[in-house]
């Protein structure tokens, strides 16, 4: 693959009339840095691509340009579309290819191309500054991961234990969709203790070994054992692991992407068609963090040499908690606060009640006598039971409707969790809304349809009765 990039490339050039000297470094380079790493050399050789048709237009050798030159190129970045999504380029993207550009001079001098061996005209074109630490928090959770596995396993290209093992792999592994793809046959070995020993090929072709846990190795073992279709290469090569089942031919990253967007469509996500693959690493970063893994074994795991690139995965590095204003106001116990413990933008008054201005009443502090109504949840759970306020939605629970406090009727919309349900002998009761909220966290489409259909049903009855 890399190969026939660097010929495309080639071609190009020749038929933009580059100089055929210029085009021989700039081929030579790059398939250096595809020898160094295949994902770097594909990302600089899509740069090279904008930068030779960027010299063709503006008649400057790639080789000879000056810093005036390369300042009008970055200032022409900043002005150009992707290809993909009729969008600006991205800052990140921008400055890869000015890194690039910055690489490929530093060779040209090296390999005495270029005349002016001390300057490099890129080395000082401001080029866009990304602040990883400030970016969006992670659009998924770890809720998540059993929805995701399942319409993995129903999906219709990709489905069953090979569409299972790639999502949960991805998921519960954080490595890379590429390296995941490189894996040959041989390369995933029994451990001994219920799993498998995945020996990768990171970039720059570093040997990194990671272990996939039981839930994963199952399905992997089931894949290998039964399901898997022998790829069509040529005698004498390894295997490769995960075989595409109608191509015969290795999974690539692109299946990849284009299976996790069909499962965050079956399973309804939020994030919908913006998930892509490389999400994942976000995901197990921030929740390894979370969960107090130590910066150099989470370093380690994602094959990183420096730390501060496993820090720009983890999402959780600046959050509210972590503010040592939140932390310090804490200590202070008879701090005379007029707010309350929940923000009143949080209810809204649904009765009749006066109290200068503000929907309030002596339970809003702290929502201590919260009910929900359970009718909409099953037809055997028509009442009301006790709901407290929770940091975080329990499954399903975000379908029951707002709970509200029963003396000024204010609404609380935010994360509760049912507690007690009146008149429940042996938790009968407590049992079936837990079912019910379990089916519908794992199915809400499907759960939705049966809910409406049911509604239909009973009105039908109601008036033929």
């Amino acid at each position: 693959m890399s190969r026939a990039r660097v010929e495309q490339l080639a071609a190009q050039a020749a038929d933009l009339g580059i100089p055929a000297g210029a085009t021989e470094v700039v081929t030579a380079w790059l398939g250096e840095q595809y020898v160094r790493s295949v994902p770097t050399g594909g990302s600089y050789a899509s740069a090279m691509s904008r930068y030779l048709a960027w010299c063709a237009a503006e008649d400057i050798d790639p080789l000879l340009i000056n810093r005036m030159a390369a300042g009008r190129f970055a200032s022409y970045l900043g002005e150009m579309t992707s290809d993909h999504t009729g969008r600006e380029l991205s800052d990140s993207y921008r400055s890869t290819i000015t890194t690039a550009c910055t690489r490929l001079l530093e060779y040209a001098v090296a390999v005495e191309a270029r005349p002016d061996r001390g300057s490099n005209p890129f080395a000082s074109v401001p080029r866009p500054r990304v602040y990883r630490k400030h970016r969006a928090g992670p659009r998924l959770a770890f809720g998540d991961v059993a929805r995701l596995v399942l319409a993995a396993r129903a999906d219709h290209v990709l489905g069953g234990t090979l569409g299972k093992t790639i999502v949960g792999a991805l998921m519960l592994t954080g490595i890379r969709p590429a390296d995941l793809c490189r894996l040959d046959e041989d390369q995933a070995v029994d451990d001994g203790h219920g799993g498998y020993e995945l020996r990768l090929t990171v970039k720059r072709g570093k040997p990194l070994t990671r272990w996939l846990p039981p839930q994963v190795a199952a399905d992997l073992y089931t894949y290998k054992a039964r399901h898997r279709i022998a790829a069509d290469v040529p005698e004498g090569q390894a295997q490769p692991l995960l075989v595409h089942p109608k191509f015969r031919r290795r999974i690539t990253k692109d299946d990849v992407l284009r299976l996790v967007k069909r499962c965050a469509a079956r399973a309804e996500l939020d994030i919908g068609a913006s998930l892509t693959a490389r999400e994942f690493r976000s995901l197990w970063q921030t929740t390894a963090s979370v969960n107090n893994i130590s910066l150099e074994d989470r370093q380690t795991a994602a094959g990183h040499d420096d730390p501060r690139t496993t820090q720009g995965y983890d999402l959780t590095a600046w959050t509210r908690d972590r503010d040592p204003s939140i932390k310090l106001a804490a200590l202070i116990e008879n701090y005379p606060s007029e707010e309350l413990a929940i923000p009143l933008a949080w209810a809204t008054a649904t009765g009749r009640r006066d109290s200068g201005g503000k929907n309030e009443c002596d339970c809003v502090p702290a929502w201590g006598n919260l009910l929900v109504w359970l009718g909409d949840i099953h037809p055997d759970l028509q009442q009301t039971a006790r709901a407290v306020p929770v940091e975080d939605w329990p499954p399903g629970v975000i379908t029951l409707p707002s709970a509200f406090c029963p003396a000024c009727h204010a609404r609380y919309p935010g994360p509760y969790r049912v507690t007690a349900i009146p008149g429940n002998p042996d938790n009968l009761k407590q049992d079936l809304l837990d079912h019910e909220l379990g089916q519908r966290h794992l199915y809400p489409g499907a759960m939705a349809g049966r809910d409406e259909r049911r509604r239909q049903h009973d009105e039908q009855t109601g008036t033929a009765a």
